[in-house]
């Protein structure tokens, strides 16, 4: 069976985070390698997020009934729309996978910065049988200990802006439990881009980590994430990762055939030093 692979925007992001100056996405570039689109199907995962929604606000809905031509002008949606704190998009995640994604058994979420705050929290509390299983994370440039560029929102009273302050309250105890149960999460790559103007390296790694788990890639906050070939080491990350957990699945596989057939002691051993020897290969 297949695995799920959701990518999640970052704060004010949309589709177009995820392709590049061609209009290719992350997801169609992946699929360029028949080993990965065999075992993976992608999907994109959308929430509203701006820097100001007061054309999406009530009091603005209110005044578009007294003058309907308004709702013709551009950008105008004649819904209410308001951003959301992490927590609660960390639930409309988990809603859309337990609603869309509810035939697949796992999924890997590879996130852009706020967004992957939104994974984070949805990987901390997802509950059994509630969507598919995370078994694989991606951080992509994402301020695990906050981004010194939103303080320069905090006149406009956005609630992400302000939970994204480094040393906010949310963002602590976020990280905190995060380190806590680091032994507990499924297998992380956090990428950090060389030329990030928005999170500092040390805040796109939430702790020391081995250099097999980060990738320092030669991109800026927006780029990391539109890579323009397979060459581009942004993109060459995340194969990487993937494949990884596809080894990792089919080696768990394997085990499990090997568990439940009644094969004699020496077979079983044998079997597992085929094992061992597979894994020093790789």
């Amino acid at each position: 069976m297949k695995t799920a692979v959701v990518f999640i925007h970052g704060f004010t992001g949309g589709k177009d985070t995820w392709r590049n100056v061609t209009g290719q996405s992350f997801a169609e570039l992946l699929g360029s390698e028949p080993e990965i689109t065999d075992k993976f199907d992608f999907f994109e995962f959308d929430y509203y997020t701006k820097i100001s929604n007061f054309f999406n606000s009530a009091p603005f809905q209110k005044i578009t009934n007294l003058i309907p031509f308004l709702n013709r002008l551009p950008g105008i949606t004649g819904r209410v729309r308001t951003n959301k704190p992490i927590a609660l998009l960390s639930e409309q995640l988990a809603t859309y996978l337990d609603l869309r994604l509810d035939c697949y058994e796992n999924v890997v979420l590879i996130a852009h910065s706020m967004g992957g705050l939104i994974a984070k929290d949805h990987i901390l509390h997802c509950q059994s049988g509630h969507g598919p299983k995370p078994i694989g994370y991606i951080s992509v440039a994402v301020p695990h200990k906050g981004a010194l560029s939103a303080i320069l929102l905090g006149p406009i009273k956005n609630i992400n802006a302000k939970e994204l302050t480094p040393l906010s309250e949310y963002l602590d105890n976020l990280n905190n439990t995060w380190g806590d149960q680091k032994s507990n999460l499924p297998p992380c790559l956090y990428m950090v881009a060389q030329y990030d103007e928005c999170v500092q390296m040390t805040s796109a790694i939430p702790f020391t980590v081995q250099k097999s788990e980060r990738a320092i890639v030669n991109h800026d906050h927006s780029s990391i994430c539109k890579p323009d070939s397979t060459s581009d080491l942004s993109y060459v990350a995340v194969s990487a990762f993937l494949k990884k957990i596809i080894y990792q699945k089919d080696m768990a596989a394997m085990a499990n055939v090997a568990a439940a057939g009644c094969t004699p002691d020496y077979e079983k051993e044998i079997f597992v030093l085929k094992m061992i020897v597979c894994n020093i290969g790789v």
